[in-house]
């Protein structure tokens, strides 16, 4: 059984790009890593099944950081309308995604 843990997720919202970069830290059986994914992607696998979706998302990121090709597939998810970053200020340079921050679990 692998253990994941979500230790920030941010994404640069000063620019205006309406699909931003997420930046997720954390650990993967009790390595450190760092992996990224799309807003959209984030937002659509938590519109389909909440947090346990988006465990499910970034558990095989976490597992392709510590992989060698071939990579593990990301799950699959119908596209859903996805509400927007925080964008276009300098205030927002460090933004947090919250739905990516799940916390932790084993799989």
């Amino acid at each position: 059984m692998a253990t994941f843990s979500v230790t920030s997720a941010s994404y640069d919202g000063s620019s205006t790009d309406l699909n931003p970069l997420v930046f997720i830290q954390g650990t993967f059986n009790g390595l450190n890593v760092i992996c990224n994914f799309f807003w959209d992607s984030i937002q659509q696998a938590n519109n389909f099944g909440g947090a346990a979706a988006v465990q499910d998302l970034i558990a095989v990121g976490f597992q392709n950081c510590n992989r060698i090709p071939p990579f593990l597939p990301s799950p699959s998810v119908p596209a859903s309308q996805s509400p927007p970053p925080n964008t276009g200020d300098a205030a927002y340079a460090n933004s947090v995604c919250e739905q990516a921050m799940v916390g932790s679990w084993a799989a």
